[in-house]
């Protein structure tokens, strides 16, 4: 009978154990994969795709789309439309206040902002919440944080077009890489701020939920390996 109990009961501890693995496994998934962008034509065009659970009653999405005018000597012009397609009726204003991209090849040297009456991009500085360094925003702050007021509100969408300029020739092309991101401010009940990544429309895991591809926090993935760990420790007690 003992035999029998102690079985019955390691069979539910690699039930445990396998549904918390097949979890895990999922939250790792889930992570869109980072892909760069190369522009080397006029009318090349690349979204990036944002979604972010806040809290229950917040859930914040969005859309940017650059869409390359010109390529001349040091300097590419971009259309750049923004989207907060964060839907109307959420907890909090929400207010999508900063956006950025992280790596630029060639070398950045300036920027320019030339009819935006939202955003002003500036060169790199470092988003909160542990995005990083990025290479430039367009920001409605002072800095690449954001600031304390403006920006898009829930359902809204501008355009504008910006200069960036280079080191040296953008002849080849100019290629834009991870980090992408976005800052909210004014979220939730709590009146809080958030900066996350974003992906690539059209990269593998990018866009399945209809506004983004959002990457698992650290701090989710710790707890899921936390978690694995204790049941392999009492699963390993039940067997001694």
């Amino acid at each position: 009978m003992q035999l029998a109990s102690k079985r019955k009961t390691d069979m539910r501890f690699n039930r445990s154990l396998g549904t918390a693995l097949v979890a895990a496994a999922a939250a790792w998934a889930a992570a869109p994969a980072q892909a760069a962008f190369t522009f080397d034509s006029a009318g090349d065009s690349m979204t990036t795709l944002y979604e972010y659970a806040y809290a229950p009653g917040t859930f914040l999405t969005a859309s940017v789309t650059y869409t390359l005018q010109s390529l001349s000597g040091n300097s590419a012009v971009f259309s750049v439309n923004v989207a907060n397609t964060t839907t109307a009726a959420q907890t909090g204003t929400n207010r999508l206040t900063t956006f950025g991209v992280g790596v630029l090849t060639p070398d950045l040297a300036g920027t320019q902002s030339d009819n935006s009456s939202v955003f002003n991009v500036q060169d790199g500085g470092n988003a909160p919440s542990g995005v990083g360094w990025v290479d430039f925003c367009a920001t409605s702050g002072g800095t690449c944080s954001g600031g304390a007021g403006g920006g898009l509100g829930e359902a809204q969408t501008h355009t504008f077009n910006m200069t960036l300029q280079f080191v040296s020739s953008v002849a080849g092309g100019v290629s834009f890489d991870s980090p992408f991101y976005v800052r909210y401010q004014s979220v939730g009940s709590n009146d809080g701020s958030i900066a996350f990544q974003g992906c690539i429309a059209g990269t593998p895991g990018c866009g399945g939920g209809g506004g983004g591809g959002q990457v698992p926090e650290p701090g989710s993935l710790a707890l899921a390996s936390a978690a694995l760990l204790g049941l392999a420790a009492r699963l390993r007690r039940r067997k001694g």
